[in-house]
């Protein structure tokens, strides 16, 4: 039974320590634009029927682990910038890129200009090249004086929809790429999605961590966490205990 105890402890450190990798990755991205925090989800381990002396069904557990990490894509507040290339979406959607040949999607709307042979290009921070509903990249009208005009450029960017956006890939930069779990990108049409969908020009998404949740989060586990360690020390103890019976 020691043994048991032994193990349960280490999966429990193991699990927690997980979760608190989890949170810290939250909160290193509390001023990241468009973020989507995560959280950590746990599920109690396998369990075993005992040999006892007493009628029924008597089960001993061995634990706990960390099942999956969910994407909480629940919409956050907007910081109004007023600069004419950042654009915020209201509602379920994505920005769609061209990250080097690979199509990404992200609610991370901070974009600039590239000029490409003398064409102004809209891309990421990065260099990724925004797309337009069709698929192309989003090129601007250059004005005699040098300039350039944004006027009408929130109509012209591609939004996306996925049955299942929780079931997305997480990428770098606040990205995320299809997958079998979230189905194929939908194109959204402001004013005629199922769901409101809104694109601002002048705006940001602030990102999606609340950090008093995660430092509530960093408490439990580091609770937690102690806990375990300390079944653990004292399943140690009972075994060596045990080995010194003569």
């Amino acid at each position: 039974m020691s043994m048991i105890a032994f193990y349960t402890g280490a999966a429990g450190m193991r699990a927690y320590q997980n979760g608190m990798n989890v949170t810290a990755h939250n909160i290193a991205n509390v001023q990241t634009t468009g973020y989507k925090a995560r959280r950590a989800v746990f599920q109690d381990l396998l369990y075993n029927r005992i040999n006892t002396n007493v009628e029924g069904n008597h089960l001993v557990g061995h634990g706990v682990k960390q099942e999956k990490i969910d994407q909480l894509m629940g919409q956050a507040g907007l910081d109004q910038t007023m600069y004419t290339l950042d654009f915020a979406i209201v509602g379920d959607g994505f920005f769609q890129v061209d990250n080097n040949g690979t199509i990404e999607y992200t609610r991370n709307g901070a974009f600039d200009l590239s000029v490409e042979n003398g064409v102004p290009t809209l891309v990421t921070n990065d260099g990724a090249y925004v797309l337009d509903r069709a698929g192309n990249r989003i090129t601007l009208e250059q004005l005699p004086d040098g300039s350039f005009t944004t006027d009408g450029l929130a109509d012209r960017l591609g939004v996306y929809t996925f049955p299942n956006q929780w079931g997305l890939n997480p990428e770098n930069n606040a990205r995320y790429t299809v997958s079998a779990n979230s189905g194929e990108a939908q194109l959204a049409i402001p004013g005629q999605t199922v769901k409101p969908l809104e694109v601002i020009q002048g705006a940001l998404e602030f990102s999606g961590t609340t950090l008093q949740n995660e430092f509530v989060n960093i408490i439990t586990y580091q609770r937690a966490y102690q806990i375990s360690s300390r079944v653990l020390q004292t399943a140690d103890q009972i075994a060596e205990e045990l080995n010194n019976l003569r």
